[in-house]
């Protein structure tokens, strides 16, 4: 007798990962399985009915063999039922999760389709709105294609008026040339000339300037000249000054003191004719001092303007 096979129950299988999208593919597994329960059904119904009579069964022993009295009824007919309980079973519970999943698709299928037509009439709403702002938008471009019509036409009349005052111009730069080559030419001979009168003035020009330099001389000799007798002149007011002072202060003292003159003793008047001595001695110094210091500034001034004519010698 040949071995059955056990039997797994295949439709458990893909239960627990189910997805709404699978349901087909689901419904056809099952189907697949239920054709494959059949099969093995009809299998194990031809080997327990039909035994081989070639095959030689084994030996039997006595103490494993059963009586026929105590045997169990195991037939194929409880297989059977075991195997109908449990495809009822597999089916009901696979019927409320068909049904559960088949709600669950109607409801998805239901918010896709609402999501759909919402985003439908966006889409509409969007085309209808970007079909308006095409309208205004065509509007618009046909005002400014007129605008522009209008505008290339005074622009072409513009060109008209410009090509006719270009060819104007062009004739008055003509008459211009012309005019520029004689002055040009003229400006050329008078240019010459002036080189040549430029030459002439400045051969004049360095014998002004060697001249010039001849009276600057002069008038330097002339100013140091004029400044020692401006410091004699000043050294000589200042001694007048200075004796006027004196003269004034002794009449001064002689209106104050003429009692006082005749009280006086030859020693007193010998200490004031001392003072008065002394005062003259300071005074003829300083003078003394004085037209040595001014003639010494009037020669560092001389100095400084032969320095000043030497440079304008030599740039000229």
């Amino acid at each position: 007798m040949a071995p059955v096979e056990g039997y797994r129950c295949p439709i458990t299988m893909r239960t627990t990962t189910i997805q709404p999208y699978d349901v087909p593919r689901f419904v056809s597994d099952i189907i697949s399985q239920l054709h494959e329960i059949g099969h093995w059904t009809t299998r194990c119904c031809a080997v327990l009915n039909h035994t081989t009579p070639s095959s030689s069964p084994p030996a039997i022993i006595s103490s494993t063999v059963t009586p026929r009295d105590a045997r169990v009824p195991t037939t194929i007919l409880t297989e059977m039922d075991l195997i109908k309980r449990n495809l009822n079973v597999v089916e009901k519970q696979h019927n409320t999760r068909l049904m559960s999943e088949i709600a669950y698709l109607q409801c998805a299928l239901r918010s896709e389709a609402e999501e759909k037509m919402s985003d439908f009439e966006r889409y509409v709403e969007t085309k209808i709105n970007q079909c308006v702002e095409e309208v205004h938008h065509t509007k618009k471009v046909r005002q400014e294609q007129m605008e522009t019509s209008i505008a290339l036409g005074n622009l072409q009349d513009g060109w008209r008026s410009l090509q006719s005052d270009v060819a104007s111009l062009t004739q008055q730069l003509q008459k211009m040339q012309s005019t520029m080559e004689m002055a040009a030419s003229r400006s050329v001979e008078m240019i010459s000339t002036l080189h040549d009168q430029l030459k002439e003035s400045s051969k004049l020009r360095d014998k002004h300037e060697t001249s010039l330099g001849n009276q600057l001389i002069t008038v330097d000799q002339l100013t140091t000249r004029v400044d020692m007798a401006r410091n004699e002149a000043k050294y000589a007011m200042d001694q007048l000054k200075l004796q006027i002072q004196q003269h004034a202060r002794t009449l001064n003292r002689m209106a104050k003191g003429s009692n006082l003159f005749e009280m006086m003793s030859p020693a007193s008047q010998g200490a004031a004719d001392s003072s008065s001595s002394k005062g003259k001695v300071g005074a003829s110094t300083k003078a003394k001092n004085t037209p040595a210091a001014n003639f010494s500034k009037t020669t560092t001034d001389h100095q400084h303007l032969q320095g000043k004519r030497s440079l304008v010698e030599i740039r000229a």
